[in-house]
């Protein structure tokens, strides 16, 4: 049969006469180097307020200790892991900023075993946080008049989500 990762184990000696005697206690430990499965089926969605809601597939191995989640707002960087304890379910809820210039946001999960092997990352998940800043005013640099009119030069709005710039006279 397959041993546990950490048992005392007892050796009993037999005698001819019936007798038993039994070895003093003695621990071991098998040697476990091999890290838990990559974590699949990562998913999640942000609300306005900033709840980040990750869900992913349970990991199968059998001496799964949990999980670490990592967060990054580039794709590309550096991913920083949350601090708190090790999860030890598939779900995780995490709280960011909506209202900053990064238009998405980036996790990853890693699993660990018994004796704290790490797997490696699982797919790097982007959510596009929702858009709730405003786009840049335009901002007029020029204004001039004469007996034919007004005349009126702007800089378009420096944002890239703008869809159509309106003019209001009164």
């Amino acid at each position: 049969r397959n041993p546990a990762s950490s048992n005392y184990y007892i050796i009993r000696a037999n005698d001819t006469y019936g007798r038993q005697v039994l070895s003093f206690p003695y621990f071991v430990q098998t040697e476990d180097s091999i890290p838990p499965n990559i974590p699949v089926g990562l998913r999640g969605e942000i609300d306005t307020a900033g709840h980040v809601f990750l869900e992913w597939i349970p990991n199968p191995d059998l001496d799964l200790h949990g999980y670490k989640v990592f967060k990054s707002n580039f794709k590309d960087a550096e991913y920083i892991q949350i601090p708190g304890p090790i999860l030890t379910t598939n779900k995780y809820v995490d709280t960011i900023d909506v209202e900053n210039l990064t238009e998405k946001i980036y996790y990853k999960v890693q699993a660990l075993d018994n004796r704290f092997n790490p797997s490696p990352f699982s797919s790097s998940l982007e959510i596009k946080k929702p858009d709730l800043i405003s786009p840049a005013s335009p901002v007029f640099i020029d204004i001039s008049s004469d007996s034919t009119g007004i005349s009126l030069k702007w800089q378009p709005s420096s944002s890239d989500d703008v869809d159509q710039h309106l003019l209001y006279r009164r």
